[in-house]
C-alpha cells in the first residue's frame, strides 16, 4: 500500500496496532503497556482513528463519537428548551401586562409589551453570558480533566438548573436561571475537543462537523418536542404547571446521559486520564501556562474574533 501525505508530509501505513518507537530494552513498563493497545480502527501513530464509521459503537473512537454528539445533542436541547414554553410561563410569572392565571384562561390572550419583553430580552442576554464564561472556563479546565469527565459534569450539573427553572416565581428568578441554564452551552467546547483527541488529521474535520452538526440539532427538535410537551401537560395539569414539570424531561435525559458516558467511554484512545495520569503516561498542565499559551498564538484571536461574527450573527 502507497503511503498517504498530509499537508505535503508523507505518513506512515496505519494500522490497528501501534507500532512501538523505541526498543524494547530501554522502555518502560507503562509503555510496554501503551504499546500493546489494540483498535477496531486503523490509527495513526498517535492513536488516533484515521477513518470515521458511523455505524461502528466500539471502543474508544466510536464509542466517544456517538457519546459525544449525543451529550452535545441533549446540551443544546436542554439550552433552548424554555422558548417554546414562553407563552405559558410569562403568564404565570405575572410578567403580562393584563394578567396572570387569575385572570386569564388562554396564553394567547397575554399582552406582552414594555416590562414583559425587557424580562424576556435580559433573560435571552443573561443567558449567552453565562454561556460564554462557561466556555472560557471549560477551553483550560478540559486539558487536565479530560473530555469525558468535562462532557459528564456539563450535562449532569446544568441540569440543575434546567429542572430547577420551573420553580421561579418572578421576573428576577427567571432572569438568573436563564443565566445558569446558558452554562451547558460550554458542551460544544468539550465537544471539539474530545472530538479532535480521538481523529486524526485526515478525518477530524468531517468528525468535527458531524458530532457539531448533529449536536446542534438539538436547539431545533427541542422547538418541536418541548411545545408538544409542554401543550401536553397543559392539557392534564393545568397551564401553570404544565412548563414547570415540561423541564424534567429535558434534565433527565442529561443526567442518563452524563451517567452512561462516564461509565462506558474513554478520554483519549489510550483510555481514561485518571488511569493515565496514575500510571505516569500523562501529565497534569499548569492553567496559567495553558492560558498564557493560548494568548499568545495569534491564530486563537484571529478564530476569536471569526467565531465571535459567526456567533453573534446566530444569536
Amino acid at each position: 500500500e502507497k503511503p498517504r501525505a498530509v499537508h505535503g508530509q508523507p505518513r506512515k501505513k496505519t494500522s490497528n496496532t501501534r507500532a512501538p518507537e523505541s526498543p524494547p530494552s530501554t522502555m518502560t513498563e507503562a509503555d510496554k503497556s501503551f504499546d500493546k493497545l489494540q483498535f477496531a480502527l486503523p490509527v495513526d501513530e498517535n492513536n488516533k482513528a484515521t477513518e470515521v464509521r458511523i455505524l461502528n459503537f466500539s471502543r474508544p473512537h466510536m464509542r466517544a463519537f456517538h457519546f459525544n454528539w449525543v451529550a452535545f445533542f441533549f446540551s443544546f436541547f436542554a439550552w433552548f428548551a424554555i422558548a417554546p414554553l414562553v407563552p405559558y410561563l410569562r403568564v404565570s410569572l405575572d410578567l403580562c401586562d393584563n394578567g396572570n392565571w387569575d385572570v386569564l384562561t388562554d396564553p394567547r390572550q397575554c399582552i406582552c409589551s414594555n416590562a414583559c419583553k425587557r424580562t424576556l430580552q435580559n433573560g435571552n442576554i443573561l443567558n449567552v453570558v453565562g454561556a460564554v464564561a462557561m466556555r472560557l472556563v471549560m477551553g483550560t479546565w478540559v486539558e487536565n480533566a479530560g473530555p469525558r469527565f468535562s462532557m459528564a459534569f456539563i450535562v449532569i450539573a446544568f441540569a440543575l438548573p434546567v429542572a430547577g427553572i420551573g420553580l421561579v416565581t418572578n421576573a428576577a428568578g427567571y432572569i438568573a436561571a436563564r443565566f445558569f441554564i446558558g452554562g451547558i452551552g460550554s458542551s460544544f467546547v468539550v465537544c471539539q475537543f474530545w472530538s479532535s483527541v480521538m481523529f486524526s488529521p485526515n478525518v477530524v474535520g468531517a468528525a468535527n462537523a458531524t458530532v457539531g452538526g448533529w449536536g446542534n440539532l438539538g436547539g431545533g427538535v427541542t422547538q418541536i418536542v418541548m411545545s408538544q410537551v409542554g401543550a401536553g401537560l397543559a392539557a392534564s395539569v393545568g397551564y401553570n404547571n404544565g412548563w414547570r414539570y415540561a423541564n424534567l424531561v429535558p434534565a433527565c435525559f442529561l443526567v442518563l446521559i452524563g451517567v452512561g458516558l462516564m461509565l462506558f467511554s474513554d478520554d483519549v484512545p489510550e483510555g481514561k486520564f485518571k488511569e493515565l495520569y496514575a500510571s505516569g503516561q500523562r501529565k497534569k498542565q499548569s492553567y496559567s501556562a495553558l492560558i498564557m499559551a493560548s494568548g499568545k498564538d495569534p491564530r486563537v484571536w484571529a478564530l476569536c474574533f471569526i467565531y465571535g461574527g459567526c456567533f453573534g450573527t446566530e444569536v
